[in-house]
């Protein structure tokens, strides 16, 4: 992952569809020149700090659409506890970045949204878990997927909620990702 060159970047946005939604995480080289390309092509980008490093505070999050967070990343960004209560670890960030929507999920708690055009809070389902090493990866692409299809910021946080549980039900990384027809199940 730390081993892609800019030219692989580059080529890839630039052969991305008009309406596409450039999604990055903290485990790939070169995130500034990713946010740069896909801004100068008027892309949107949303992007989740995880693994979280002290280098994600020198990038420039002012120009993404969507910073999506669990606790320990928030309070990294707004150089806090992780135990801060999520409406102020929220707040913090919005201050920070106020045009940025923020997804803040809080496992068992379920997840807060607050944007220039938003502001909800979801509630998690229910479950036992077994295995959390996927559920913020299950998260993040179920509600950017739903969202892509047309979902309300409140709908689509609710199924990546339901789909993130399912997730932590089963052991495993990749194989714990539920279809879509494991949701409707």
């Amino acid at each position: 992952n730390h081993a892609i060159p800019v030219s692989h970047i580059a080529a890839s946005i630039a052969a991305l569809p008009e309406d596409a939604v450039v999604l990055l995480q903290n485990e790939t080289c070169h995130i500034a020149t990713a946010i740069d390309l896909a801004q100068a092509r008027g892309l949107a980008v949303w992007f989740n700090p995880a693994p979280f490093t002290a280098a994600v505070l020198d990038l420039p999050l002012d120009r993404i659409a969507v910073l999506v967070v669990n606790q320990h990343e928030a309070a990294g960004l707004a150089a806090s506890s992780p135990t801060e209560d999520p409406i102020v670890l929220t707040a913090a960030l919005r201050q920070r970045w106020p045009a940025v929507t923020i997804v803040l999920t809080l496992g068992a708690d379920g997840v807060l949204v607050d944007g220039p055009d938003a502001h909800h809070r979801i509630a998690a389902v229910a479950v036992v878990p077994v295995d959390t090493t996927a559920a913020g990866d299950t998260f993040l692409g179920y509600c950017l997927a739903r969202r892509l299809a047309g979902d309300s910021w409140p709908e689509a946080a609710a199924i990546a909620c339901h789909a993130a549980a399912l997730a932590v039900t089963r052991p495993g990384a990749i194989p714990s990702i539920p279809w879509a027809q494991d949701l409707i199940a």
